[in-house]
């Protein structure tokens, strides 16, 4: 199942793209086709629509002069008169813009629209980036040390035997309040770990996670795991509380 979740992605991509390709060849196809066409007769098309133009222009410039219509009329007249003009000059710019490139400036307007899907895609819509950037950029920070109450409680008793004594005040000495923590508890889990943990009460990950990075370089990668109700109570209801697992039962500062 991983593989094809990291395959999945990839061959979705290479289909994307192989649609692109086949477009492009079908726009340029329809360029060949249009320029025959406007070989054969574009010439004649052209002359009858000037010379429309030209009639309608001194039909309505007529209309003007001699007074036939009214000031509202001839107003609109003028202003259909401006749009008309507007659209002929900018179909004669993309005509002679089109004309000038070696391409179909449809085909243009079509790479731009592949290439800002192709950034979009496997950012978002493959997750080959993934959405764990975009979700942390949108939480919260986390609260300064000194406002999360934390509980350092010695969790080494798992090996079998008791728990390391003066552990738990040990680590808390030289590694937590240093950090400017609030430490309200230094004593003895409920039960023992194996490996160092950091649990945190409800709504306080971050803090958790916090917490593991700065203390990551003495005590090693630190699980993360939501508080447990044995814990809570040991704790005294701290925001988070550091187990000291049989991983770090011979920590020395």
């Amino acid at each position: 199942m991983d593989l094809i979740e990291q395959i999945g992605p990839v061959l979705g991509i290479v289909a994307f793209l192989g649609l692109s390709i086949l477009a492009f060849l079908l726009f340029q196809q329809s360029r060949d086709l249009r320029r025959l066409r406007e070989w054969a007769g574009r010439a004649p098309e052209r002359a009858k629509e000037a010379s429309e133009a030209t009639l309608a222009a001194s039909e309505a410039r007529g209309d003007v002069v001699e007074g036939e219509a009214t000031e509202p009329a001839g107003r609109l007249a003028g202003v259909r008169e401006l749009l008309h003009g507007g659209r002929e000059r900018a179909a004669g710019a993309w005509r002679d813009a089109d004309s000038a490139l070696p391409i179909d400036l449809r085909i243009v307007a079509g790479v731009v629209v592949v290439a800002v899907v192709a950034v979009a895609v496997p950012t978002s819509g493959f997750g080959l980036v993934g959405d764990d950037g975009g979700e942390e950029a949108r939480r919260p920070p986390p609260p300064k040390p000194r406002n999360v109450d934390v509980a350092v409680l010695n969790a080494t008793q798992a090996s079998g035997g008791g728990a390391v004594p003066g552990l738990a005040a040990m680590i808390s000495q030289a590694l937590v309040r240093p950090l400017d923590y609030n430490v309200v508890i230094e004593g003895d889990a409920p039960s023992g770990v194996e490996r160092t943990t950091v649990m945190f009460a409800p709504g306080q990950r971050a803090s958790a996670r916090q917490l593991s990075n700065r203390v990551r370089g003495d005590l090693g990668d630190a699980e993360i795991a939501p508080m447990t109700p044995e814990v809570r109570e040991a704790s005294r209801q701290a925001d988070v509380a550091l187990l000291i697992g049989v991983d770090n039962s011979t920590f020395a500062p």
